[in-house]
């Protein structure tokens, strides 16, 4: 059997003396100056031996053992120099009761660790990717939502009676748009976030929604109308939407719907 002394980090051997008892090897080891960082190898044969390293100023110290080829640490680091020599002689008289007692199911992987096969871990996973795609989903779609497979939809021209501005970052905002519309049973209120791809309004601008007759409090944006003049001075925008309305012919919207001639919806 062998023991080697190393001092250091830098792995500077001190002794390596064959043993054949444990007296010697605890003479060694209590004329050791563990002030110092060292470490104290007993080898029994190629592929199984112990280590113990470290100090007992700053470092602290460990334990490993290496067995039936595999590395293992222990998990709670000796306390005290005699509970480092106590597991030193566990191996030295046997080496399976050493590792059953102070490493068993400690081994150190060598290689990349597999990939967590856990049930728990793959449906926290699976949760969190589909929240990712399920509530921008949502968020998007939910006032179509409200209506879909409801029959009693009906539509009205409302106006714009407040608007609020809801920032999202930085400079950047979405407007908070209050509308308020009439129907048979009263007159009702709704919002809805506005911006780019709605269009910005402004107060009483006329919008076109849609809303239940079992309760006209659910409702929600369709589209606005804009004023469209044939002076010369008209923008070029509005000049563009009554080209597109005339060319389909009024097919957006009846013309029934529109009130004044001098409008056009745009969805």
């Amino acid at each position: 059997m062998q023991l080697t002394l190393i001092k250091g980090f830098e792995g500077k051997v001190e002794n390596v003396i064959q043993v054949y008892d444990w007296d010697e090897i605890e003479k060694i080891f209590d004329a050791i100056d563990w002030k110092v960082f060292h470490i104290i190898t007993l080898e029994k044969e190629e592929g199984c031996s112990c280590d113990i390293s470290g100090n007992i100023c700053e470092d602290g110290l460990s334990a490993s053992l290496t067995f039936k080829d595999q590395l293992f640490v222990i998990e709670e680091a000796p306390e005290s120099l005699l509970f480092a020599k106590t597991l030193l002689k566990t191996f030295f008289l046997n080496e399976n009761s050493a590792f059953e007692k102070y490493f068993s199911k400690k081994e150190v992987q060598k290689s990349f660790p597999k990939r967590n096969n856990n049930r728990f871990f793959t449906i926290v996973m699976l949760l969190f990717f589909l929240s990712i795609i399920l509530i921008p989903f949502y968020f998007l779609f939910k006032d179509d939502l409200k209506f879909l497979g409801r029959s009693d939809v009906s539509y009205a021209r409302a106006v714009v009676v407040n608007i609020k501005k809801q920032n999202y970052g930085g400079r950047y905002f979405f407007q908070k748009v209050t509308y308020e519309f009439e129907t048979d049973q009263g007159v009702y209120q709704g919002e809805f976030l506005g911006g780019n791809r709605q269009g910005y309004s402004k107060l009483g601008d006329e919008l076109k929604i849609r809303y239940l007759n079992s309760d006209p409090n659910i409702s929600d944006y369709e589209g606005r109308y804009i004023k469209v003049t044939n002076g010369r001075n008209s923008s070029s925008y509005a000049k563009a939407q009554k080209r597109k309305q005339d060319s389909l012919k009024l097919s957006l919207d009846s013309i029934s719907e529109i009130k004044d001639m001098d409008t056009v919806f745009i969805p």
